[in-house]
């Protein structure tokens, strides 16, 4: 299930990097392995496959989560906090892809070079871009999932010193220098503290949910240090009549 936290990234990437025509494609592909996958549990047992393998209603017992603990049974396994979450998830995905997309002249201009690139044109992304995105949005899918069991700290736990230190030094609070460091430090030994800590408590998820607040918010309104260089909506649209061109030469 993990993989598909990482999915809305890894959607836009591709979208960036072959355009929407191939994008479309490799999806096509991606689901063809997955038939693939299936076939022999879909010839022989194809309800049984298909309730127990993609079974997205599936409550996890509140008895093992780390998460949430701070509220109660009942609401914790209420639909209404699930469509919640959901709709948190949406709204964090929406924020962050106008994020993802700054250093490429906003999303207008992304969405337009992605629609106009020739199938056959590709655009080489940065190593940091891939990741800032890919890590960013895996950790707001585990920020809004309703029930975190222990082993899902190795979702996540080999991505959060590269985006503790996506930080800015300087926030809007003036921190900056070895207090800043601290504060890096902290947060990953809180998070520590959070997943080791057996049975969790209210306060122990309590932190762990702060400190991925802390952790989005944070990165949404941080400086694009590392990723690529802001490019005007001019850089854009010329990006789009080079892909014309690449493909008329084709």
């Amino acid at each position: 299930m993990n993989i598909l936290l990482f999915a809305p990234g890894f959607a836009l990437l591709t979208f960036q990097a072959v355009g929407f025509q191939q994008a479309v494609v490799n999806a096509f592909l991606a689901f063809l392995v997955q038939v693939t996958l299936a076939v022999p549990f879909l010839i022989h047992h194809p309800t049984s496959y298909l309730i127990r393998a993609f079974d997205f209603g599936r409550v996890f017992l509140y008895k093992w989560t780390v998460n949430w603990r701070f509220m109660d049974e009942s609401s914790f396994l209420s639909k209404s906090f699930a469509n919640g979450l959901l709709a948190a998830h949406v709204l964090w995905l929406a924020l962050f892809i106008v994020k993802w997309c700054k250093p490429y002249g906003g999303l207008q201009n992304v969405l337009r070079s992605g629609f106009s690139r020739p199938g056959r044109v590709r655009e080489k992304l940065p190593a940091d871009h891939i990741m800032f995105i890919m890590f960013t949005s895996n950790l707001i899918g585990v920020t809004c999932a309703r029930s975190l069991h222990y082993q899902f700290w190795s979702w996540y736990a080999h991505g959060l010193p590269y985006l503790v230190w996506r930080l800015r030094d300087r926030t809007s609070l003036g921190v900056n220098g070895l207090p800043a460091i601290l504060g890096r430090v902290l947060i990953l030994a809180t998070l520590e503290y959070a997943w080791n800590k057996y049975p969790s408590t209210s306060l122990s998820s309590g932190l762990m949910l702060g400190c991925h607040l802390v952790l989005l918010v944070g990165l949404a309104f941080t400086a694009d240090n590392g990723t690529p260089q802001l490019r005007t909506r001019q850089d854009a649209l010329k990006d789009v009549d080079d892909n014309i061109l690449k493909e008329k030469s084709l």
